[in-house]
C-alpha cells in the first residue's frame, strides 16, 4: 500500500484497520505538518503512525514513487489542492497517473481525492476524473458530504480491471466482515452503491469535459 500525503494520519488510520495489511508506505512531504498533527491530533490518527507496518517518508511523493521497483495493491493520494506553487500540483497529471498505473500490480487500484463536486464549482474535479480516464479503463468517480468543508466532495476509484461502482452491497459486506469489521460509523455495502449514484447535471458534466490535466498544463484552483 502507498500513500501519497495523508499527513494527519486518518488515512493510514483508516488503511490500518485491516488486519490483511502487511505493508504502508506514506510519503509526505511535509515533516513539520505531520509531526504536529502527531501532536495535536491524537483522535484522528488514533495511534496509526506507531504501527510496525508503517514506513514513514518525508519527500516528494511523485519521485519516490518514480525511484522505486515496488508493485502496490492500493495507491491511495490524499494531498492538498493544486495550487499555483505550491507542492502537490504536479500529482494531479496524467504523467503522474501513467506513473502511478506503472506501481500499481494487475489488480492494484487507484484512489485520488478529486476536488468539489459541487455547481459552480466542479470543473476542477471534472478535469480530473477525465484525465485518470486517460490511463484507465475503469474509473468510478464519487462523493461525499464532507461537514468540515461544508460540501460535497468528489473522489475517485480507477483500476485496469475493477469497476468499483459495480461492486455488490452484499460483496462489500462480506468483505468487511472478514476483515473484522463490522460497525463502521460511515461505510458499509449499501452506502458504498450510494456514493457512485451521482446527480444527473454531473454525469452529463462528465461526458462534456475534454481538458486533459498535464505536466506543460497543470491546472491549479483559485483562492
Amino acid at each position: 500500500m502507498f500513500i501519497a500525503g495523508g499527513g494527519e494520519g486518518a488515512t493510514l488510520r483508516e488503511v490500518l484497520r485491516y488486519r490483511t495489511v502487511e505493508r504502508v508506505v506514506m510519503v509526505d512531504i511535509d515533516a513539520a505538518a505531520v509531526q504536529a498533527c502527531r501532536t495535536h491530533l491524537p483522535t484522528w490518527h488514533q495511534g496509526a503512525f506507531d504501527d510496525p507496518r508503517l514506513e514513514l517518508v518525508h519527500a516528494d511523493a511523485r519521485q519516490v514513487l518514480a525511484d522505486s521497483a515496488d508493485q502496490f495493491d492500493a495507491i491511495i493520494v490524499d494531498i492538498t489542492d493544486p495550487l499555483a506553487g505550491g507542492p502537490s500540483y504536479r500529482l494531479f497529471t496524467r504523467e503522474f497517473y501513467e506513473l502511478a498505473a506503472a506501481r500499481l500490480r494487475p489488480q492494484g487500484v487507484l484512489a485520488v481525492q478529486a476536488e468539489s463536486t459541487d455547481i459552480g464549482t466542479w470543473d476542477p474535479h471534472l478535469a480530473v476524473v477525465h484525465t485518470v480516464r486517460q490511463v484507465f479503463p475503469h474509473v468510478a468517480p464519487y462523493r461525499a458530504h464532507v461537514p468540515s468543508f461544508q460540501e460535497s466532495w468528489g473522489f475517485l476509484v480507477a483500476s485496469q480491471t475493477i469497476a468499483a461502482d459495480r461492486l455488490d452491497p452484499a460483496f462489500i459486506d462480506q468483505r468487511l466482515a472478514a476483515a473484522g469489521l463490522h460497525e463502521l460509523r460511515f461505510y458499509d455495502g449499501i452506502t458504498h452503491q450510494a456514493l457512485f449514484c451521482l446527480p444527473r447535471q454531473l454525469r452529463r458534466a462528465y461526458t462534456a469535459w475534454t481538458r486533459v490535466i498535464t505536466d506543460d498544463a497543470p491546472i491549479f484552483l483559485e483562492v
